[in-house]
């Protein structure tokens, strides 16, 4: 059985993900449309165009997955490899949920930041996102292609904004539940910074601390004028992650503040928190 996940839940995450949740028929709606549609069209997608890992294929990417789901106790995920030189990765699907990690990625970051990386898409399993993460992927290509085809594309703009609103607040819980999987908030900071300047030949010189402190300047950038928080809001409400210096400084702020039960090197089938 997974471990509780409601405690890495952000409040911004619970409260948006309730509020999505009471429109009625929506979350049988799209378990009927992925069941019967979308993951098994993923699932030939991947196999006939990325390379699944395994034991035996890229075996070193692949056990950062094994140790992760062991840590978190969910079942594992089918795992790909895409090549994209765009640093990312993703998670989808509802009864079968996958994650991609892109070559990008992999070309960005040290072993630990792949296994934030790694542990932040579990997280998302774990903490039930991918339903509506899916669903997400599902507006932004809606207007054409196997969205139009099956209506997605009339789904309103309000909806679509407010799903994508929850899709960024999540992002902060799946942080939480990278950095409880590491043990450390830096790694995962140290990911948000590769990915907002470059890999280390650049970034290692970059001073975490005064790249968290940019998330306080930009919040009372926001705070001091009205037009400012609107021009933001506006600016990032198609996006589907929080910037990286905001993330960087949620996930520090949250992992100074809760202790785990028993070191991680004792909680592989056993993980709890404690508050």
């Amino acid at each position: 059985m997974p471990i509780d996940y409601k405690p890495f839940i952000h409040p911004e995450d619970r409260d948006a993900l309730n509020k999505l949740q009471a429109i009625p028929g929506l979350d049988t709606l799209m378990k009927k449309f992925m069941q019967s549609v979308t993951e098994d069209m993923m699932h030939g997608i991947n196999m006939a165009s990325k390379i699944k890992l395994g034991p035996s294929q890229l075996p070193e990417l692949y056990a950062i997955l094994k140790d992760t789901c062991e840590t978190l106790q969910i079942p594992e995920p089918e795992m790909f490899l895409e090549m994209d030189p765009i640093p990312n990765a993703y998670t989808y699907g509802d009864t079968k949920p996958f994650v991609v990690v892109n070559s990008g990625i992999i070309d960005l970051l040290s072993k630990e930041e792949l296994r934030a990386v790694i542990a932040h898409e579990c997280g998302h399993i774990l903490c039930r996102h991918v339903l509506y993460h899916s669903l997400a992927s599902l507006l932004v290509s809606a207007g054409g292609g196997i969205g139009g085809l099956f209506g997605l594309g009339i789904i309103s703009e309000p909806l679509q904004w407010a799903l994508m609103y929850w899709i960024r607040r999540s992002e902060f819980s799946a942080d939480r539940v990278a950095a409880y999987v590491t043990n450390d908030a830096d790694v995962v900071a140290r990911t948000m910074m590769r990915l907002a300047g470059g890999g280390t030949r650049i970034t290692e010189r970059v001073d975490m601390e005064q790249f968290v402190q940019q998330a306080a300047e930009y919040q009372k950038f926001m705070k001091d004028s009205g037009k400012s928080k609107f021009l933001q809001n506006w600016m990032i409400k198609d996006a589907s992650h929080p910037y990286p210096a905001v993330r960087a400084a949620e996930v520090k702020k949250w992992f100074a503040g809760y202790r785990p039960a028993v070191t991680l090197g004792e909680t592989i089938g056993k993980a709890k928190l404690s508050w």
